[in-house]
């Protein structure tokens, strides 16, 4: 999906992952552990562990 042709493919790209997110085909990949902003420490170590399995969220909404 991904040429290189510039801002006009990306139309395109998206039209492609929305229709694969529709099928069920593709999903975000979230880690398991959410974190509040008091704990923003122990988010940030996952993340440069190398361990953290997808995106790591940090709720900052309390």
């Amino acid at each position: 999906m991904i040429t290189g042709r510039g801002r006009g493919h990306h139309r395109e790209i998206l039209t492609v992952a929305t229709a694969m997110v529709e099928a069920g085909k593709l999903r975000p990949l979230m880690n398991a552990a959410t974190f509040n902003f008091d704990s923003i420490e122990a988010a940030h170590a996952l993340v440069a562990s190398g361990k953290a399995n997808g995106k790591v969220v940090v709720d900052i909404a309390e």
